[in-house]
């Protein structure tokens, strides 16, 4: 069970208890419990609240706090109407003949039934709150939040039923129990979309493999087998030359092909979306994405670039994003920067920084530079201060530290955005003698053009 489901069903339960210990202190007989003021109701928001400020999709520190300020204040509006459609939905005798003689028999019929339309509307006010502060909800998510609003009473008097609750099986015990409580919370964090769909690897460590990269941004048109001979040699897609060097195919999989020389430790991989050896379409991807395992989600993220001008490629793009891991993030990340209109790409592309671990995120930062959006100097600032204080910044390792990669491609693209290149004098000098060799190269690499001195 993934955290921040098990985290909502959590806080669901204890807004539950809250709220019966609090029934309970004053008293469970009669309906004393209507008159008082609930604790419960401000404790649970606030647990609600606070469980939205971590798994919310917003990445500017002011829109969400704005984001959850809102939905404090509507939540406040929105409490004042339930409790008008609860009291004359469930007030009789005396009082409810009083009210009906107050307002008229048609206002009155409307004001007793108003509850069924505040039920389905609750999810919907939450779900157009979201997409005011630029959070879209599937629709499959919207449908699945009103019914489990719908359901929460009769799926509660069950449950009381079953139970042999004291007070009988009704719908107002449902309330007065707690039992319908969790049901609403839970009903509004369906309506938050997830942005993995598992958890992230981990930072790459020593002898590990480098992260995924995402291959050269791809092309309007597919390259003719003359193009792709003059590329690669004449055996391709049997064999490829590279710096005169034969290397024979390791391996054909449904979206690439992998070449590898053990003995001249080199390689490459050749997406088979570029000679139209393989194709997808958006319906198939996200139909075929759940049965795939890791490494052919890899396969696929690392060699989409080529589908670049195909019509529903955003909408791939879009759907990685919303059910893939850090890693598959990092492959379409350059993809994502330039197919995507602005805002919606720096916003996927924040969330995804923030999901991933330091070490894995050079990709993503440079993905975020490609989008030129105001905030990304400011979120690549954030991101050299965390590599800076990595516990691991200045380990060696067999091949390369990758928290230091992060950190010397995070500076090349600061500078790249308009950082002045003096800012980071200090730190590029404390990199150019790294620990491990690869470090001290890719420094060099990186960097080079903007200090004269490292060369």
């Amino acid at each position: 069970m993934k955290l921040r489901t098990a985290s909502l069903i959590i806080i669901s339960l204890l807004a539950a208890i809250v709220w019966r210990v609090e029934l309970e202190l004053h008293g469970w007989a009669g309906l004393d419990w209507i008159s008082y003021f609930h604790w419960a109701i401000p404790v649970g928001t606030i647990m609600f609240i606070g469980w939205l400020i971590f798994v919310v999709p917003i990445p500017s520190i002011i829109r969400r706090v704005a984001f959850m300020l809102a939905t404090a204040a509507v939540g406040v509006v929105w409490f004042l109407v339930v409790e008008f459609a609860l009291y004359y939905h469930f007030n009789g005798g005396p009082s409810a003949f009083v009210q009906l003689l107050s307002v008229g028999e048609a206002s009155y019929r409307i004001y007793m039934n108003l509850i069924y339309a505040v039920v389905p509307l609750t999810p919907l006010l939450f779900a157009g709150l979201l997409i005011i502060f630029g959070v879209k909800t599937k629709s499959t998510r919207l449908l699945w939040a009103i019914l489990t609003y719908i359901m929460a009473c009769p799926i509660s008097i069950g449950i009381l039923a079953a139970l042999h609750h004291q007070g009988g099986a009704d719908a107002i015990h449902t309330i007065k129990s707690g039992v319908i409580i969790p049901f609403l919370i839970m009903g509004l964090g369906i309506l938050i979309p997830e942005s993995t769909a598992g958890q992230s690897r981990g930072p790459a460590g020593a002898g590990e493999s480098a992260p995924p990269e995402c291959s050269a941004l791809g092309q309007l048109r597919l390259m003719k087998s003359d193009d792709l001979k003059r590329q690669y040699g004449d055996e391709y897609p049997a064999a490829v030359v590279l710096d005169g060097v034969r290397i024979p195919l390791s391996r054909e999989g449904r979206f690439s092909r992998s070449y590898n020389s053990k003995e001249r430790e080199i390689g490459t991989a050749v997406s088979r979306f570029m000679d139209g050896s393989a194709s997808i379409t958006a319906p198939e991807l996200e139909r075929e994405w759940p049965t795939w395992g890791e490494d052919e989600r890899l396969d696929f993220c690392q060699s989409c670039s080529w589908l670049h001008g195909q019509p529903d490629y955003s909408d791939m793009l879009r759907f990685i994003m919303l059910n893939g891991t850090s890693d598959n993030w990092s492959g379409i990340a350059m993809s994502v920067a330039s197919e995507l209109p602005l805002a919606e790409a720096f916003d996927m592309l924040f969330r995804a920084l923030d999901s991933t671990d330091i070490g894995r995120r050079s990709n993503l930062t440079q993905a975020i530079a490609i989008t030129k959006h105001p905030e990304a100097e400011a979120t690549l600032r954030r991101q050299l201060d965390a590599a800076w204080a990595h516990g691991t910044l200045w380990d060696n390792a067999k091949f390369i530290n990758w928290v230091a990669f992060d950190a010397t491609t995070c500076i090349a693209h600061l500078i790249e955005l308009g950082a002045a290149a003096a800012d980071f004098d200090e730190r590029v000098r404390r990199l150019s003698q790294h620990a491990c060799p690869h470090n001290r190269d890719s420094c060099r690499n990186f960097l080079s053009r903007h200090y004269s001195w490292l060369k």
